[in-house]
Parts: C-alpha cells; structure tokens; sequence
C-alpha cells in the first residue's frame, strides 16, 4: 500500500482522528461485501475495476471507476471502487469525500479492511481494531477484514479469539495461505511449536508467494518449530542437510541444532563453521524442547537450589499444595455485597470455597492457584459449565487469612442472589491462559501438566534462559560441539533485561497512571518513570539491585551501597558495585552527572526514596520503585 501523504506528524494523526470520526458515523446500518452488489447493476468499466483491483493495479482501478463516473456519475460500485483505490494510493482526502457522499450503508466490509489498513500503516492500530469490530453488525465480513481483525487480535495477546478466526481464514480461497501463517504465528506465540510446524507445513504447500514472504524464511520458521518440538530429523532435511550445509548463514546455525539433536556431533560442529557469521542474540530462545529446572542441577547445582528456593519458583499451585494454606475459621463476609459470606474448607478432592446467601450455599473447588504465599495466592476453580473462575477469596499472608480477591467487582447479573454467582470472577480461555504465563515456565506445559516444564512448580530456569535441551546436549558433547546452545541474559543489555522482566512485572494489557497508588505493583514499570533510570543512560535495570536467581534482598543497607554506586561523590569515577552478589554491576558512562543527595550523603536512601507502601492493595506490602522524594509515609504519591 502506498505511504500516506506527506506533511506534519500531528497534522497527520489529526487527519486520521478526523476520518476515524467520520466513518464511525457512517457505521450503521448492514450491507453487502464485494466491489459490486449494492446499487446500479456493474458495467464492463467496473468489471474491469475488480480484475485490476484483483491483480493490484490500483491507478488502473481508479481511471476505470473516474471513466464510468463520467457517464453515471452516481453509480455506487464506481464510488467506492475509486475509494478503494484512493485509500490504496494513499488519497484519504478522495476517499473521506467519497464515503461522506456515500452516506450510511455506502461502506461494506472491504471498505472497512482497507481502511484499517491504512490506520495500521500510521501507528493507529486500536482506531483499526475499533473500525472493524463497529462492522461486525452490519453483515457479511469480507476476507480481508477478517484477516485484520485476526491479526490485530493476535497482536493485542487476544489468541485465543484470534485462533479461530485463523482457522476460518485456512478454509477460504485466495486466503488460505494468509490464514495458515497466521494460525502458525498464533501457535507460537502459545509455545504450541507442534501446531506452528504443521501450519507452516500448509503455508509452504501453498505455493508462490502469498505472504509475502520468502520460501527460504518460511522453512526456517519451519524448521525452528520442528526443532522446537524435538523433530529433528525432518528439520535437517527442510534445511537441506542430507547432502551438505544450508543455503544460508542461519540454516546452517539451525542445521547445527538439527545434527545435535540427533547426536552426529561430527555433523553438527561442521554446520556450526559454516553458520558464521550468524549468531545468536543473548536474548533469543534456542530452537529446543524443554527440559525443566531439574535437569539444570546437575551442572549448575548451587545456582539451581537457591532459584528452586526462591519465591519465584513457587508461584503456581496445584491442587494438592494449596491443601496447604490454613483454611477460614469463620465465615468471611463479602465486603461488597451484604448478606453474602463464604467458608475456605478442606475436602478429600481439595481445596473447597462455598458461598452462602441466606439459607442457600453453592460450592467451587480449585483445581490450582497463583501465587508464593509470600504475599498470597489465588485459587482458581472450574464451575459447572466448565468455565474456569478466580475464587472470590485470595489468601494474604499478611493477613494472615482470606479476603476478597483484588479486582473483583460485584457480579454484574445475578438473578434472586443465586450464590453461584459469588463464587468467583469468570476467566477466559486467554485470561487464563496469561496467569499461567507469568507464573510458570511454559504456560501450555504447566496448564496441561506435561512434563517435564510442566513440573516446575513456578518460574524455573528456563522461563528466562529459554528451552534448554539443546544446551544439555551440547554440554555432554562438549567440546566437540563449541556452541553453549542457550540464551544467555547476562550478556544482554540492561534495557533488553528490564523488557525480560517488565513481561510479568507491568501491567498487561492495560495503561497505569503515575499517581495511581495502585502502580506500584508494576516494578518495572514504575522503575522507568524514575529518573535514575532515565538520567543513567541505560545502566540501570532490575538486575542492577536484584540476583534473579535468589529472593530480594530485605536489608535496607545493602540497598543503599547501590544507591551510592551513582550518588557518592559527584565527581567519583564510574565504579562497579558490591561484585559477587548476583546483581548486575551498574557502570555508568563518563558523561552521566553524578549527584550526592543534600540531605544525608551516606544513608537512609531506602526509607526515603523507596519505602515501603501498605495500602495500594489490601493486606500486601509493595517497595516503591519510582525512585523519588516522598513528603510522608502516608502522603499522596507524588507525581515524580
């Protein structure tokens, strides 16, 4: 598609707001999809259109829609033909005035498609969403739509309404291939790589080019899914390793991974010579099965015991470990709705909430739960219908029993107060889905508890070194095999681990306001307002404090030797900090000003720059990361 028009950045977004507005307005009433069908019988001018337009050749289709104007200047299918075209060559000016001209029912389905295309190629891609699911009511979806709405719904981390979309896409001619690579980028975004291979599979049997992509970057997307999901031998010959190397840098590397797996270690050291000059980012996972946390213990074993210990590795519960939370005493009122109340007991199936309402009781058991007990957990149980619920009442360790779940609101529709409907906020598929994913390894593995990711009780090794089969082996073949064959996060830069740990440690999927007490929840989100991170030129990250391996450190002192790292002396020479700790040292380039606080030089940071705030959520203690002055204990967060 062509770029839109040049001018301003602002004019632009203005331009796009206005439109957006505009064509909303229009979004009323059904039509029908396709160039033609609603209003004057097609000519052979737009018979034409719709070839050009099938074939691309969009100056074509607009000086077939202008020649059939001329002669009927009121002829709908050329209106929107010219619109299309107009959008098409980057004219949204013409195709605003088109479609107000139109009135309502004028724009059809791939009106809407073209247009959310355009707003997506201008950064607007929530105004695209929103234009396309304005239309869902008003008939028939053409192909393209479906296809952006799909792909928008994948990238806003909604798979799982994105994931049949897909599915439908496969089945429709012209659009099968766009369809399978979209379902094969959805499966690995749900580290499903069996599913990707499969999909991928399809899209290369397409043939041509209907992706827009080459055939020798799809087989290497191929490829990594077949080795992902331990199917080595039919990787090598996708890559065309049975009769000599790749035909690239990168084939080669995988090829390396392929022999590996299959154990010819003469095989895959020559694979990985050729490779050069490709390598591999700290950052990027290995194209390799799982292995779980215990397979990391035998090389790695103090590292692996103390991670095994931490909190981190204990954030999921099964059913059987959350018999191990103290059960209610008495029944626990509901705080926003009266006359509700709820017992926490233990049955021989497990964990048991029961709500009550008057004399009528209804029953949910959690089938697992989120959450260390450091702070709290969460139960979640399935009712009835099979729709998976977040108890209505989370354990707090603090307080030292159960309380109200934090975000739960009162039920919205429940009819004669049925007590089913206090037990829990109903989760769906990709709700449940992102619990899983901050408090597990894999996600897909722990949910459906295959081994052996699926058995780490918690964030294990490998949610941040990324799978670690291929690395085991090349381990054993060592040093046969030169290649550690696993992503490495110390290498990487503090900003790329700040990104590693932002994925669990920010908000998902929503916007946190600064003086929003209730952001300082999101560390690493909390973390980047401050201006220690911003005035460090990139040298401060969540490593610079915190050994990722071990629990936070809860001695204020050892924090402050942090803080004067950066804030000793102002003309101290950059030093690295407190080595063997686990923390990453902070290096700070020469030209970053470093300033000793006015009121004490040499303590007291922590108490008050970060303190710690009771009161963001209930029963939970959160240390302040947005590093700054705070007037009072208690006093209204600052805006910085």
């Amino acid at each position: 598609m062509s770029s839109p028009p040049g001018g301003p950045p602002t004019d632009r977004r203005l331009a796009v707001a206005a439109l957006l507005m505009s064509l909303l307005v229009l979004l009323v009433v059904a039509g029908m999809t396709g160039l033609s069908g609603c209003g004057q019988n097609a000519t052979a001018p737009i018979s034409e259109a719709q070839q050009a337009a099938d074939q691309g050749d969009w100056r074509r289709v607009a000086e077939l829609a202008r020649r059939r104007l001329r002669e009927v200047p009121d002829d709908r299918d050329a209106l929107r033909a010219l619109a299309r075209a107009s959008i098409q060559l980057g004219r949204m000016d013409v195709a605003q005035g088109i479609y107000e001209r139109l009135g309502a029912g004028g724009m059809l389905s791939e009106d809407r498609a073209l247009l959310a295309e355009f707003l997506m190629g201008t950064g607007e891609s929530d105004s695209a969403l929103r234009l396309l699911e304005e239309g869902l009511s008003l008939g028939p979806e053409h192909p393209h739509a479906l296809y952006l709405r799909a792909r928008l719904w994948a990238a806003s981390d909604r798979l799982a309404e994105a994931r049949p979309l897909a599915e439908q896409l496969c089945q429709v001619p012209k659009w099968s291939a766009k369809g399978w690579l979209l379902r094969a980028q959805i499966a690995d975004a749900e580290s499903n790589p069996e599913q990707a291979a499969l999909a991928y599979e399809q899209v290369l049997s397409a043939g041509g080019n209907p992706v827009g992509m080459s055939q020798a970057e799809l087989e290497t997307r191929l490829a990594r899914a077949l080795l992902a999901s331990g199917q080595a031998d039919r990787a090598r010959q996708i890559l065309g390793g049975a009769n000599g190397g790749g035909a690239s840098p990168e084939a080669n590397w995988l090829l390396s991974r392929a022999w590996l797996q299959l154990g010819n270690l003469s095989a895959a050291g020559s694979s990985l010579a050729q490779a050069a000059p490709f390598a591999l980012k700290p950052m990027d996972p290995e194209p390799a099965p799982y292995s779980g946390a215990a397979a990391c213990a035998e090389c790695h074993k103090e590292i692996t015991r103390a991670q095994q210990a931490s909190h981190h590795a204990q954030t999921f519960q099964t059913a059987s470990g959350l018999l191990a939370l103290p059960t209610t005493t008495a029944p626990v009122a509901d705080t926003q709705v009266p006359g509700v109340s709820y017992l926490v007991e233990r049955a021989a199936d497990g964990l048991r909430l029961t709500s009550e309402v008057g004399s009528r009781q209804a029953m949910l058991r959690a089938e697992f739960g989120f959450g260390s007990g450091d702070r709290g957990a969460t139960p979640v149980g399935r009712d009835p219908a099979g729709n998976f619920r977040e108890l209505r009442l989370s354990y707090y360790h603090d307080h030292k029993g159960w309380d109200m779940t934090t975000g739960q609101k009162p039920p919205a529709d429940c009819p004669g107060n049925d007590p089913a409907c206090f037990l829990g906020r109903a989760l769906t598929e990709d709700g449940v889905r992102r619990c899983f994913d901050c408090h597990t390894t894999n996600a897909r593995a722990a949910q459906e508890q295959r081994a052996p990711a699926g058995l780490d009780l918690g964030i294990g090794c490998e949610r941040c070194h990324g799978p670690a089969s291929n690395h085991v082996k090349a381990m054993n073949a060592a040093p046969a095999f030169s290649d550690l064959a696993i992503a490495r996060p110390h290498l990487a830069s503090s900003q790329q681990t700040l990104e590693l740990c932002a994925r669990c440690h920010s908000p998902r999927g929503v916007d946190v306001r600064r003086d929003d007490p209730a952001s300082i929840r999101f560390q690493a989100t909390t973390l980047t307002w401050s201006r220690c991170a911003t005035q460090s030129q990139g040298a401060l990250s969540c490593l610079s404090c915190h050994d990722p391996h071990r629990d936070a450190q809860t001695d204020p002192a050892y924090y402050v030797q942090k803080c004067l790292t950066c804030h000793a002396a102002t003309n101290a020479p950059a030093t690295k900090h407190l080595a063997g700790d686990g923390a990453r040292p902070i290096e700070l380039a020469d030209s970053v000003i470093r300033k000793p606080c006015p009121i004490n030089p040499s303590d007291g940071c922590i108490e008050c720059h970060m303190p710690t705030r009771k009161d963001a959520l209930p029963h939970t203690k959160f240390t302040d990361h947005f590093i700054r002055v705070h007037p009072t204990p208690t006093g209204a967060l600052p805006a910085e």
